[in-house]
Protein backbone atom coordinates (compact mmCIF):
# COMPACT_ATOMS: atom_id res chain seq x y z
CA UNK A 1 0.00 0.00 0.00
CA UNK A 2 1.61 3.43 -0.90
CA UNK A 3 0.09 6.31 1.08
CA UNK A 4 -0.33 9.52 -0.47
CA UNK A 5 2.29 12.73 0.49
CA UNK A 6 -0.56 14.13 2.79
CA UNK A 7 -1.84 10.72 4.69
CA UNK A 8 1.60 9.50 5.44
CA UNK A 9 2.38 13.04 6.74
CA UNK A 10 -1.14 12.37 8.97
CA UNK A 11 0.50 8.94 9.71
CA UNK A 12 3.57 10.74 10.90
CA UNK A 13 2.09 12.97 13.08
CA UNK A 14 -0.13 11.07 14.74
CA UNK A 15 2.64 8.69 15.59
CA UNK A 16 4.65 11.39 16.77
CA UNK A 17 2.22 13.38 18.80
CA UNK A 18 -0.39 9.59 19.68
CA UNK A 19 -3.42 11.78 18.55
CA UNK A 20 -4.85 13.60 15.60
CA UNK A 21 -7.94 14.49 13.95
CA UNK A 22 -8.13 14.32 10.20
CA UNK A 23 -10.93 16.71 8.91
CA UNK A 24 -10.55 15.68 5.43
CA UNK A 25 -12.58 15.85 2.03
CA UNK A 26 -14.48 12.58 1.27
CA UNK A 27 -12.71 10.85 -1.30
CA UNK A 28 -9.27 11.91 0.01
CA UNK A 29 -8.67 8.47 1.66
CA UNK A 30 -8.93 8.65 5.55
CA UNK A 31 -9.62 4.71 5.93
CA UNK A 32 -5.86 4.49 4.14
CA UNK A 33 -4.39 6.93 6.73
CA UNK A 34 -6.10 5.17 9.41
CA UNK A 35 -4.52 2.04 7.71
CA UNK A 36 -0.91 3.45 7.14
CA UNK A 37 -1.15 3.99 11.05
CA UNK A 38 -1.95 0.54 11.81
CA UNK A 39 0.67 -0.75 9.55
CA UNK A 40 3.45 0.49 13.07
CA UNK A 41 3.67 -2.18 15.02
CA UNK A 42 2.95 0.15 17.91
CA UNK A 43 -0.53 0.72 17.14
CA UNK A 44 -1.65 -2.99 17.34
CA UNK A 45 -3.75 -4.14 18.19
CA UNK A 46 -5.92 -1.97 17.31
CA UNK A 47 -9.54 -0.68 17.63
CA UNK A 48 -11.14 1.02 14.89
CA UNK A 49 -15.11 2.38 15.15
CA UNK A 50 -17.66 3.15 12.75
CA UNK A 51 -20.97 3.77 11.57
CA UNK A 52 -23.04 0.49 11.03
CA UNK A 53 -23.03 0.28 7.47
CA UNK A 54 -19.15 1.04 6.95
CA UNK A 55 -18.27 -2.46 9.31
CA UNK A 56 -17.65 -4.56 6.16
CA UNK A 57 -16.27 -1.94 3.84
CA UNK A 58 -13.57 -1.15 6.69
CA UNK A 59 -12.48 -4.80 7.42
CA UNK A 60 -12.23 -5.10 2.67
CA UNK A 61 -10.14 -2.02 2.94
CA UNK A 62 -8.02 -2.98 5.34
CA UNK A 63 -7.61 -6.88 4.37
CA UNK A 64 -7.03 -5.44 1.20
CA UNK A 65 -4.76 -3.24 1.48
CA UNK A 66 -2.94 -4.40 3.74
CA UNK A 67 -1.13 -7.31 5.36
CA UNK A 68 -2.88 -6.74 8.66
CA UNK A 69 -6.25 -9.57 9.78
CA UNK A 70 -9.20 -7.75 10.97
CA UNK A 71 -12.15 -8.98 12.76
CA UNK A 72 -15.49 -7.60 13.05
CA UNK A 73 -17.00 -7.53 16.43
CA UNK A 74 -20.67 -9.28 16.53
CA UNK A 75 -22.87 -7.93 19.01
CA UNK A 76 -23.07 -5.74 22.16
CA UNK A 77 -21.76 -7.98 24.93
CA UNK A 78 -17.80 -8.93 25.02
CA UNK A 79 -16.64 -12.81 24.08
CA UNK A 80 -13.65 -14.31 23.72
CA UNK A 81 -12.62 -12.36 20.95
CA UNK A 82 -10.44 -14.39 17.97
CA UNK A 83 -6.65 -12.96 17.24
CA UNK A 84 -6.74 -10.25 14.76
CA UNK A 85 -4.28 -7.22 14.45
CA UNK A 86 -7.53 -4.82 14.42
CA UNK A 87 -10.94 -5.20 16.06
CA UNK A 88 -13.60 -2.73 13.78
CA UNK A 89 -16.88 -1.98 15.77
CA UNK A 90 -20.06 -0.13 15.47
CA UNK A 91 -20.32 2.63 17.26
CA UNK A 92 -24.01 1.11 18.36
CA UNK A 93 -21.75 -1.45 19.87
CA UNK A 94 -19.45 0.31 22.36
CA UNK A 95 -21.11 0.88 25.46
CA UNK A 96 -22.10 -2.89 25.62
CA UNK A 97 -18.27 -3.55 25.59
CA UNK A 98 -17.14 -0.26 27.83
CA UNK A 99 -16.20 -2.39 30.71
CA UNK A 100 -13.69 -4.85 28.48
CA UNK A 101 -11.78 -1.60 27.30
CA UNK A 102 -9.70 -1.37 30.54
CA UNK A 103 -7.82 -4.70 30.04
CA UNK A 104 -8.56 -5.39 26.35
CA UNK A 105 -4.55 -4.41 25.12
CA UNK A 106 -5.62 -2.02 22.30
CA UNK A 107 -2.70 -0.06 21.57
CA UNK A 108 -4.76 2.32 19.52
CA UNK A 109 -8.34 3.31 18.76
CA UNK A 110 -9.65 5.10 15.52
CA UNK A 111 -12.46 6.93 15.19
CA UNK A 112 -14.36 7.00 11.95
CA UNK A 113 -16.82 9.73 11.41
CA UNK A 114 -16.09 11.12 14.56
CA UNK A 115 -18.56 13.42 14.61
CA UNK A 116 -20.50 10.86 15.54
CA UNK A 117 -19.33 11.80 19.42
CA UNK A 118 -20.68 15.52 19.46
CA UNK A 119 -22.82 14.74 21.90
CA UNK A 120 -19.89 13.66 24.24
CA UNK A 121 -20.09 11.42 27.36
CA UNK A 122 -23.61 12.60 27.73
CA UNK A 123 -24.71 9.47 25.13
CA UNK A 124 -23.18 6.23 26.11
CA UNK A 125 -21.92 5.79 23.00
CA UNK A 126 -19.98 8.66 24.04
CA UNK A 127 -18.85 7.78 27.58
CA UNK A 128 -17.90 4.02 25.68
CA UNK A 129 -15.92 5.96 23.56
CA UNK A 130 -14.36 8.37 26.41
CA UNK A 131 -13.49 4.93 27.87
CA UNK A 132 -11.87 3.45 25.00
CA UNK A 133 -9.92 6.54 24.28
CA UNK A 134 -8.34 6.28 27.39
CA UNK A 135 -7.61 2.75 27.89
CA UNK A 136 -5.26 3.22 24.54
CA UNK A 137 -1.60 4.83 23.69
CA UNK A 138 -2.47 6.26 19.90
CA UNK A 139 -6.18 7.86 18.73
CA UNK A 140 -6.97 9.22 15.38
CA UNK A 141 -10.30 11.09 14.69
CA UNK A 142 -11.57 10.99 11.00
CA UNK A 143 -14.26 13.07 9.43
CA UNK A 144 -15.08 15.15 6.99
CA UNK A 145 -17.85 17.12 8.95
CA UNK A 146 -16.32 16.87 12.25
CA UNK A 147 -19.19 20.15 13.07
CA UNK A 148 -22.47 19.22 12.24
CA UNK A 149 -24.20 22.39 13.49
CA UNK A 150 -22.77 23.60 16.93
CA UNK A 151 -18.78 25.13 17.67
CA UNK A 152 -19.41 23.59 20.84
CA UNK A 153 -19.45 19.66 19.47
CA UNK A 154 -15.69 20.22 18.46
CA UNK A 155 -15.04 20.29 21.99
CA UNK A 156 -16.68 17.09 23.04
CA UNK A 157 -15.27 15.52 19.85
CA UNK A 158 -11.60 17.01 20.50
CA UNK A 159 -11.72 15.78 23.80
CA UNK A 160 -12.29 11.84 22.68
CA UNK A 161 -8.56 12.62 20.81
CA UNK A 162 -6.67 14.58 22.76
CA UNK A 163 -8.35 15.75 26.48
CA UNK A 164 -5.29 18.45 26.43
CA UNK A 165 -6.15 20.50 23.05
CA UNK A 166 -9.18 22.37 24.23
CA UNK A 167 -8.75 22.83 27.75
CA UNK A 168 -11.40 22.80 30.10
CA UNK A 169 -15.06 22.98 28.70
CA UNK A 170 -15.66 25.86 30.56
CA UNK A 171 -12.89 28.19 29.45
CA UNK A 172 -13.84 26.39 25.98
CA UNK A 173 -17.21 27.81 25.86
CA UNK A 174 -16.42 30.90 27.76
Amino acid sequence: MALRHFQAQAVEVVLRRRSLLVGDTVGLGTTYTACGMLLDALTRQGAVVVQPHLQMQWIEKITEFTTLTAHPIKGTRPYKLPPADVYVFKYSQLLGWIDYFETAGFKSATFDEVQELRTGEDSGKGRAAMRLSESVIYKLGLSATPVYGYGSEIFNIAAVIDKSVLGESADFRR
